[in-house]
């Protein structure tokens, strides 16, 4: 999310511009006050740097460097392109103080404006979490592929292991390389068939409960809040399959992620749903930097979110909705 905000505050000029003998970043930036422009490596230390003074011209280079992605920062400004050996040059206007009013114009980032042609589509907000278009492995390198997966930022296990799986050893060990490591670390403990964790939640009479207690039957689990328009619309469309699943092996616990337990009291008064109605007493965070101990378990920063699991307690399916719900009942069964 931050790299999508930041890359949206620089105009980009793509031009096909190449160089011999390694990497060379140049221009003319003004500047509001002297400040340093440095390129880095992911999670590295500054290869290049050079001062910014007033008005005037600075070039960095040439470095021979290895195709990955880089971090370009002036003063707090951070970019992120895919590079190879070649030229960069930015012009314009720097304020450090309001980055709203940069107006920066790159020239020869062209390859990572490709790059970005194969991101996932995300105007569904289900979009984000399906895999990458098959045919990017045939038109690209291994480290593009990663590179279109630093840049996509999906938050699930399988599309980022699915491109990790593409690397050599070497090509492990380059920026993208980790982070797609780093990133398949924070996921793993929501992949397809993990045992999912156990954290307790609360029904109405203040009984505790765990995902372990409902463990020999196949679980719809719907995380929603009452302020979620959405979240009653969802749930809605599950009593039907509830009704059709419920004597094959199947049962349907909701967790409200209210704040307010009066509020979550009201709601299932309200809605009168015929399954097992949970409350997780830490709410909701609404900052994906900054999730809560549920959100951060179940792997979810946007409700209402539905996920399946097995009767041996095994993520089965995440980001159900609608007519979905039912399809991965109907495969877990038929699988089982």
């Amino acid at each position: 999310m931050k790299k999508t905000l930041l890359l949206l505050l620089l105009t980009l000029t793509v031009t096909f511009a190449f160089a011999e003998g390694g990497l060379t970043i140049h221009g003319k930036i003004r500047c509001v006050k002297p400040t340093q422009i440095t390129l880095s490596p992911l999670g590295g230390e500054p290869l290049l740097q050079a001062e910014l003074k007033g008005a005037g011209e600075f070039s960095m280079g040439p470095l021979n460097i290895q195709p990955d992605v880089y971090e370009v920062r002036i003063g707090d400004f951070k970019s992120y392109y895919y590079l190879e050996n070649g030229e960069l040059k930015i012009n314009g206007f720097f304020d450090e103080r309001n980055f709203s009013k940069n107006r920066l114009t790159v020239v020869g980032a062209e390859r990572s404006e490709e790059l970005k042609q194969w991101i996932p589509d995300k105007s569904d907000p289900l979009k984000k979490y399906v895999t990458f278009d098959p045919a990017m492995s045939q038109k690209l390198t291994p480290v593009q592929c990663a590179a279109v997966a630093y840049f996509s930022d999906l938050g699930e296990y399988a599309p980022n292991a699915e491109v990790y799986a593409l690397l050599s050893k070497k090509e492990q060990k380059t920026g993208v390389g980790k982070w797609l490591r780093a990133r398949m670390e924070e996921t793993a403990h929501i992949a397809l068939g993990t045992v999912v964790q156990n954290l307790p939640f609360v029904d109405s009479t203040g009984r505790e409960w765990t995902f372990k207690d409902l463990r020999g039957k196949h679980v719809v689990i719907d995380f929603w809040a009452s302020w979620c328009g959405p979240c009653r619309r969802e749930m809605q469309s599950l009593r039907p399959i509830y009704e059709e699943m419920k004597d094959k092996g199947v049962t349907f616990v909701s967790v409200s992620m209210d704040d307010d337990r009066d509020a979550w009291m009201k709601m299932v008064r309200e809605e009168k749903l015929p399954w097992l109605m949970l409350w997780n007493e830490g709410g909701f965070s609404y900052k994906q930097e900054a999730l809560n101990e549920v959100q951060q378990a179940y792997g979810f920063f946007q409700l209402p979110f539905i996920m399946l699991i097995d009767k041996d307690g095994r993520i089965a399916s995440r980001h159900l909705r609608g007519e979905a719900v039912k399809e991965a009942i109907l495969k877990l069964i038929e699988n089982k």
